[in-house]
């Protein structure tokens, strides 16, 4: 998990996650992580960037590139999620078109905001739990490294 000290998504609130280039077609930010070798896919928070990374990299040669790229983004200036008039990222690309999509408006019906909660709640939370597997899988096998190599004490 990287924390750049401001807002990830636009607004503060929200979340997305992209698994391949196809869906990082709206995020900038994304398509830089997903270039890397080793990054499997990037999640944004409100104010965190989680990169999931193949099992056979190791995150001390992993971290740096993704700090690298995380915070050349923010000092860059451009917005995490552009819009994708071209269609690129967009309609059934899964998960890069934004918060916008499930923000309940005054103008919904209560179908509608019930639908939009119920994707906000229950889908997008599974996916960050299962970001948060990924993560932790990764971090314990990384102190397992470091344990056997003596580096790290319990």
């Amino acid at each position: 998990m990287f924390l750049p000290g401001r807002p990830v998504m636009p607004g503060g609130a929200g979340s997305a996650e992209f698994a391949s280039m196809r869906a990082a077609g709206a995020s900038p930010l994304a398509r830089r992580l997903l270039a890397l070798d080793g990054v499997r896919s990037a999640f944004f928070g409100a104010d965190f960037v989680t990169v999931t990374k193949d099992p056979g990299v190791a995150w001390p040669v992993l971290r740096p590139e993704v700090f690298e790229v995380v915070a050349d983004f923010f000092a860059s200036g451009e917005p995490v999620l552009t819009p994708t008039a071209d269609g690129e990222g967009g309609g059934g690309g899964g998960g890069g078109a934004g918060p916008a999509d499930t923000a309940i408006l005054d103008t919904d019906s209560e179908v509608v905001a019930m639908i939009k909660e119920l994707i906000e709640t229950r889908v997008k939370g599974e996916a960050t739990e299962a970001v948060e597997r990924e993560s932790d899988k990764a971090l314990s096998a990384m102190e397992k490294k470091l344990a056997d190599a003596g580096i790290l004490r319990s």
